[in-house]
């Protein structure tokens, strides 16, 4: 007889923690049973004592095109029931569409909405939630955890680049004295990220960095090339805007002539061209 398989073993988690309260401090200890039911669903087996003690009882099943959770829980001051279901859609937008229905002592509630990611860090959610005896409320929002994460990634770049350009200082001080002596490509100013000429959004937070240093670090023989990818990736460049459309605009000067160019974040920029000259005779 083929030997039977191992059945899958429970494992347990407690915490114990401080909880705050109108009555003072008072320790607060919660113990999780947990165990796996299939590869796909958990059972879980909750105890909390402190302030709100409870039981609760759950099973989840999470798949790649749903999320069910089924629980109940025994407490005070709160007891209910719930149960939720979630659909996910295979596209890009990794739109989800998902429902509950909850009920205890505090009444009942049946909430309903979806969420769609927009960007690369954003994702936008909207729900609608009838309870009886709360009423109809509608929920729109920036989901937090993508936003706090975003902004998270956007200052830990950030300082990566502000050490960067400090690195480069000396060697952009000698490739200007080097393109000085023979009237070569001297970058005045270079500026990039997302550009705002509305005139009522000027409250709006600055959206581009100065990236002069790091690329007058990038001349070589008179010529700046870079290649049809993001800036961001570059040296000393990171991204202020994330999600958002990005061009880099550059003013420099060579044979002794302003120029100017601004290109698309994806575009490939060469330089200089006679195209970019500032016609000042006018």
């Amino acid at each position: 007889m083929p030997a039977e398989k191992p059945a899958s073993q429970p494992f347990v988690t407690t915490n114990c923690a401080l909880q705050f309260s109108s009555r003072g401090i008072r320790p607060g200890l919660t113990t999780v049973l947990a165990r796996n039911l299939d590869k796909n669903t958990v059972g879980y087996l909750q105890w909390r004592w402190g302030i709100q003690s409870a039981m609760n009882t759950s099973i989840v099943r999470d798949t790649k095109t749903s999320h069910f959770t089924v629980a109940l829980q025994l407490g005070i001051p709160h007891s209910f029931a719930l149960i939720s279901y979630q659909h996910k859609f295979q596209d890009d937008d990794q739109t989800r569409v998902k429902g509950s229905l909850k009920a205890g002592f505090f009444g009942t509630v049946v909430e309903y909405g979806a969420e769609r990611k927009i960007s690369r860090h954003s994702v936008l959610g909207a729900a609608v939630s009838i309870g009886v005896p709360q009423g109809v409320s509608l929920k729109v929002k920036e989901l937090e955890k993508q936003r706090e994460s975003a902004a998270t990634d956007v200052l830990q770049k950030k300082q990566e680049a502000e050490s960067a350009v400090r690195l480069m200082q000396e060697s952009v001080r000698r490739i200007i004295e080097a393109e000085e002596s023979r009237m070569g490509l001297i970058i005045v100013n270079a500026w990039y990220g997302k550009f705002v000429n509305d005139k009522s959004r000027k409250s709006e937070k600055v959206k581009v960095i100065d990236v002069t240093v790091p690329l007058q670090c990038l001349v070589k023989d008179s010529k700046l090339i870079l290649t049809e990818a993001s800036k961001a990736g570059l040296p000393g460049f990171y991204d202020p805007c994330v999600g958002e459309e990005k061009n880099l605009k550059v003013l420099y000067q060579f044979r002794g002539v302003l120029h100017q160019v601004m290109v698309l974040d994806s575009e490939a920029l060469r330089i200089p061209k006679q195209s970019h000259r500032i016609d000042t005779d006018g």
